[in-house]
């Protein structure tokens, strides 16, 4: 499912007036967390599941072609960790 589609959806399941306003509603959700995992670096929804903001060391790449060895940089990912009620409630219908 595509952005877009995530926003009808989301427009037709809160029977909202507009788009634009159902797009607002997500970004806002999105715009909150991120701000919450900058200032802490975790964010946790109970049963749901945990945001975590991880941070990757630089690692020497070798590259055989051209016999020489690079390093990445070093960066920030955020991962995140499903939680039991959102496992379970996906794995609903398969039983």
């Amino acid at each position: 499912m595509r952005e877009e589609e995530v926003i009808r959806f989301y427009k037709k399941e809160k029977k909202l007036k507009s788009l634009k306003e159902a797009e607002e509603k997500i970004e806002l959700f999105w715009s909150a967390l991120m701000k919450a995992l900058n200032k802490e670096g975790r964010v946790v929804f109970k049963d749901w599941g945990i945001f975590e903001v991880k941070e990757i060391k630089p690692r020497r790449v070798k590259i055989p072609n051209k016999k020489e060895t690079i390093y990445t940089s070093a960066k920030k990912v955020m991962t995140f960790k499903c939680g039991n009620a959102l496992r379970e409630n996906l794995n609903k219908g398969e039983n």
